[in-house]
């Protein structure tokens, strides 16, 4: 894997504030973490992901930070492939 700075902030965002949030919407009914709602989760998790939308870089590519995968791609996909496919059956 590529030792990356924007590969690594990548990182550490998803770590400590989407896997946060992530873990609380694997619940069907509150309490949702320290958020109130499960849409209140949600707005914080686009938030995040917003966040990191503006640090992939620009040049098109298969991988989030260059030509090759990345730390960044290996932390991101499984909460990808949670968003796509298992948020949408707890609501």
């Amino acid at each position: 894997l590529i030792n990356d700075t924007t590969s690594n902030l990548i990182t550490r965002i998803h770590d400590m504030y989407i896997t946060t949030i992530q873990g609380c919407l694997y619940k069907a009914n509150p309490p949702f973490g320290i958020y109130g709602t499960r849409s209140d989760a949600i707005q914080e998790l686009l938030k995040q992901l917003q966040i990191i939308e503006n640090l992939i870089s620009s040049t098109p590519s298969d991988y989030l930070c260059g030509d090759s995968i990345s730390l960044a791609d290996a932390s991101l996909y499984p909460t990808m492939i949670f968003i796509e496919t298992m948020l949408p059956k707890f609501g």
